[in-house]
């Protein structure tokens, strides 16, 4: 696309593609495209809000495995452990058991919250 943007020094034009005025042979000074302005203005906006609510609140994938039970939510309702289940957790002084752990077999220790341990490994 073709264009024209005025030369500050005698008020000429200067056609898109060049740097110098035909006009008064001075050359013209660097501006950046508006569009290009607004772009990187929003980029800089966008991210310094991304922080800031990260910041105050914390990551969104601070815990990617956790699911945050929405009982924890309730007032009175404690998450001792950290793990993120509150009603649905099974044993809150171990972060470890929660209903989406894995059970390790053999340990007698029920760490998925189903009610039952796994049994024990079968040997290959």
């Amino acid at each position: 696309m073709f264009s024209m943007k005025r030369c500050h020094h005698c008020d000429g034009f200067i056609p898109s593609l060049k740097f110098q005025c035909p006009n008064c042979d001075r050359v013209a000074k660097f501006q950046f495209a508006p569009r290009a302005m607004k772009t990187f203005v929003t980029l800089v906006a966008g991210s310094a809000v991304a922080m800031t609510l990260s910041a105050c609140y914390g990551s969104p994938v601070a815990n990617p495995g956790y699911y945050n039970d929405d009982s924890c939510q309730d007032a009175g309702s404690v998450d001792y452990d950290g793990d993120g289940f509150c009603e649905l957790d099974c044993d809150d002084t171990d972060e470890n058991v929660n209903p989406w752990a894995y059970d390790v077999p053999g340990d007698e220790v029920d760490q998925d919250c189903d009610g039952t341990a796994a049994g024990p490994q079968a040997s290959p």
